[in-house]
């Protein structure tokens, strides 16, 4: 499996970067930082918040549908086994490790 900076350069970099991915300049709302999320959670990390937006379950509108996440059925599965808790975990714990 690869690793969480790994998945997160493949899936996440293009529109996230450090809140100015090369993506974000096409997209209607800037992308925020992925590396102030516990700053703006009173300095806890979300942990499985974060994973539920990586997978499609936790929908938001810059994603697009749960159904069809920018990163197509790579995170999202109907059976939750451990590759895919992996390709879960793995980003979710980089983007833990990038906190400012």
């Amino acid at each position: 499996m690869a690793a969480g900076a790994e998945l997160y350069t493949l899936y996440g970099a293009t529109c996230y970067g450090g809140g100015d991915g090369p993506a974000t300049e096409a997209m209607k709302r800037r992308p925020p930082s992925l590396t102030t999320i516990s700053r703006r959670n009173g300095g806890e990390f979300p942990e499985f918040r974060v994973a539920h937006v990586i997978d499609g379950f936790e929908v938001t509108s810059a994603h697009g549908s749960r159904e069809m996440p920018v990163w197509g059925e790579f995170f999202h599965d109907t059976q939750r086994d451990n590759t895919l808790l992996e390709r879960e975990h793995n980003p979710t714990e980089y983007i833990r490790s990038i906190q400012r």
